[in-house]
């Protein structure tokens, strides 16, 4: 069982990588943003902030989204758009023939994680990583039960025009723990994520602690990933 099941996946897996390289022959659409949480699993967060951005900001009025989610989001993922009234945002299930249309196409490729292990960035395609968290707990080399996914994340960051780091410990984790330090050669920033300029709204805060009953309190939010 465990045999046909192994045997099924690389089937899969390489009908995938042969419909994206087919599309890597058609043009880019200068036009078209893809944007990637969680390689699909995460709706919110840092890609979701930019998704918000890009289809609120005047500035970005004539392009087009594909927000990228998995069988298991895409029921939740409408609800949010629908409830931000972001019609125009295209939801892509990640490893569909769709899916692997625009990552091989869209001018704009934006992940909080990485993309599959048979995407290669054309030259034309700008890709920003803003990764998905502060590192305390282990990752890359450190991470000695999840090796197997160093040399993909490694291959993405290699690949970034941006990688956006919250602050210097942040991105000093990366350059060791995934082997960056002499080979990356590409922009690094340091900036908020994407997702954190919502404690800068003071508007939606008084909303929310009025609603809570703190209206005349100093609120502190207490929110660890690990």
């Amino acid at each position: 069982m465990i045999k046909k099941a192994k045997k099924l996946l690389k089937k899969l897996n390489n009908n995938l990588k042969t419909d994206y390289l087919r599309f890597l022959n058609l043009p880019i659409n200068d036009r078209l943003v893809l944007v990637e949480g969680g390689q699909g699993s995460n709706i919110n967060g840092n890609m979701f902030s930019m998704l918000k951005e890009i289809e609120t900001n005047p500035r970005w009025a004539e392009y087009s989204t594909a927000f990228v989610v998995t069988e298991d989001t895409l029921v939740k993922a409408k609800e949010r758009m629908s409830f931000y009234g972001f019609d125009n945002v295209t939801l892509l299930i990640r490893n569909s023939k769709n899916y692997c249309r625009a990552l091989a196409t869209a001018k704009y490729v934006m992940t909080d994680n990485s993309f599959p292990p048979y995407f290669q960035k054309r030259d034309e395609q700008v890709f920003l990583n803003t990764w998905h968290g502060t590192p305390l707990k282990t990752l890359g080399k450190s991470d000695k039960s999840n090796l197997a996914s160093l040399a993909n994340i490694q291959k993405n960051y290699l690949m970034s025009d941006y990688a956006l780091f919250p602050n210097e410990f942040t991105r000093n984790v990366f350059m060791e723990d995934y082997e960056l330090k002499y080979i990356f050669k590409n922009k690094s920033i340091i900036a908020n994520y994407p997702r954190n300029y919502v404690f800068y709204d003071k508007a939606q805060g008084c909303e929310m602690k009025s609603a809570l009953g703190l209206a005349d309190k100093q609120v502190f939010a207490y929110m660890p990933t690990w």
